[in-house]
């Protein structure tokens, strides 16, 4: 039973971390092109840099974790073929 669970959080772990990744790429870099913006007022870069610091701190911290487990960039990849991240993680999670 236990080898079932760390099996399942394991897949799920696989399979939501490539979206958080591409969650924050699409967060980062949408700040950062606004940051680059002549017209930004110091009110707004400082929510940006908060953006951007806070994308930094989550990222690192689901890199931890995955180093932590043993997982590497390339475990990372789907192993379920015709089924999409969000089927296999409604499938596993209860």
């Amino acid at each position: 039973m236990r080898d079932d669970q760390s099996r399942n959080h394991a897949d799920v772990l696989r399979h939501i971390v490539p979206e958080i990744h591409n969650a924050l790429a699409v967060i980062l870099g949408n700040a950062q092109l606004l940051l680059l913006g002549t017209k930004v007022n110091p009110e707004e870069r400082a929510k940006l840099k908060a953006i951007e610091r806070g994308s930094f701190r989550i990222q690192t911290l689901v890199e931890e974790l995955m180093q932590e487990r043993g997982f590497t960039s390339s475990s990372l990849r789907s192993q379920e073929h015709g089924v999409s991240r969000r089927q296999h993680i409604r499938a596993v999670v209860p």
